[in-house]
């Protein structure tokens, strides 16, 4: 009979252990911003409490889909009758737009945090109103001066003498051939070829790969690209190219430079190659497509 009672005691005491330290460990996360604009920076806090003898730990992995992490801050950590509790926190960004989960994370398969959610934008932009709104000009009253009559008598006579002596000096010119106006097609072409020929160092070459291909698109199909950010002519590409494999390389090419553009990424030789490549079968794909419909 004792050695039931004992028995019994013994396990009620291990199931009260237990229960404690499970209560005394957990794990939170929280951020400073539900939503940021691409490449805005938010703050991740991750908060882990355990039992002062435990051994439980938690390490932020290398990377997070869709986030980038830009700083580690110092590790903020407190000790007291309940346990140690360890505060983390790290900088992070994204450049992908949409709706983005910070993964659950686990001190062990029983313990985990909950996830959360980042909404990530671009600027406002209303398609309904001009880009840049012209004011009308308006009136104002200038007062009138007067200038003495000798004065117009000696700017006249100021302009007379340059005419006199321009003429007198000015030298026969050759008359030069009007370059014809080459078309949209013709003059990407053109400009491609002398990037391939002299590249220039690596941002000045992806701004001018998408500088040319938003430049055709714009003479070529009147899509005022020049302002639009790249999801948004993405948007716009959408009908115009309707071969997937050619629409998928063409976003892959200019969200690449646009990552190089804000430095969060550097290119290898043979990303060089495929961006390339790919915005100029993007224009030979529209240019081919255009004369397809007209004939």
């Amino acid at each position: 009979m004792r050695m039931r009672k004992f028995l019994l005691t013994g396990v009620f005491q291990m199931i009260l252990i237990v229960a404690f330290c499970q209560a005394a460990t957990h794990i939170s996360v929280s951020t400073d911003k539900q939503k940021i604009l691409i490449g805005e920076p938010f703050l991740l806090t991750i908060e882990w409490q355990v039992p002062l003898q435990s051994k439980l730990s938690f390490t932020l992995p290398d990377s997070i889909e869709h986030f980038e992490i830009l700083d580690k801050l110092p590790v903020d950590s407190l000790a007291g009758k309940a346990g140690k509790t360890i505060v983390q926190k790290y900088k992070l960004t994204s450049f992908d737009s949409g709706r983005w989960q910070i993964p659950v994370f686990s001190l062990s398969k029983k313990i985990y945090s909950s996830p959360l959610h980042i909404d990530v934008v671009f600027s406002h932009f209303d398609p309904e109103q001009d880009y840049h709104d012209i004011k009308d000009i308006m009136a104002v009253e200038v007062p009138k001066k007067k200038f003495p009559w000798w004065w117009i008598a000696v700017g006249l006579l100021f302009v007379l003498l340059l005419i006199y002596f321009y003429r007198r000096r000015k030298k026969i010119q050759p008359v030069q051939p009007v370059a014809a106006i080459a078309n949209p097609y013709t003059d990407a072409l053109q400009q491609l070829d002398r990037l391939q020929q002299q590249p220039p160092e690596t941002k000045e070459y992806y701004s001018t790969l998408v500088r040319i291909f938003r430049v055709y698109i714009f003479r070529k199909k009147g899509i005022l690209s020049l302002q639009e950010t790249t999801h948004e002519l993405l948007w716009q590409l959408k009908n115009i190219i309707k071969d997937n494999t050619q629409y998928d390389n063409l976003s892959e090419a200019l969200r690449n430079s646009d990552a190089v553009k804000f430095a969060k990424y550097k290119p290898v030789q043979d990303d060089d190659r495929k961006t390339f490549a790919s915005i100029k079968k993007a224009i030979d794909y529209i240019e081919q497509n255009e004369r397809n419909n007209a004939v």
